[in-house]
């Protein structure tokens, strides 16, 4: 489970999030960010690519039918920064977006 990680704190130099935090619940979501932050080593990346929030018009158009799939509101909504930071990540950053501007490239650092 994302949310209770089997390994020691600071285990990992480079921890990889791709394309499943919308399928979490809020809670979970918050819960693996934090599992996630645990188990990075100081000075480690976060590097992840998932749903995001809604800037093109085209996704804010559709988003009422997107809101019923998976748990992907969340995302829409622009949660995800809001989840990093309280999990303690520092600099936090969309690198690029694609698919008409509705999935991050994103990346963080535990500091």
């Amino acid at each position: 489970m994302s949310f209770a990680l089997p390994y020691p704190d600071a285990s990992f130099d480079v921890v990889l999030t791709s394309f499943m935090l919308h399928h979490l619940t809020r809670e979970d979501k918050q819960k693996t960010a934090t599992e996630m932050y645990r188990v990075l080593c100081f000075g480690g990346r976060l590097l992840g690519a998932d749903i995001t929030e809604a800037r093109n018009f085209v996704i804010k158009a559709i988003l009422p039918l997107t809101r019923h799939f998976e748990r992907v509101e969340d995302n829409l909504d622009g949660f995800l920064p809001i989840m990093f930071e309280t999990a303690g990540f520092k600099d936090y950053a969309e690198v690029c977006r694609y698919l008409i501007k509705s999935i991050s490239i994103f990346q963080g650092s535990k500091a």
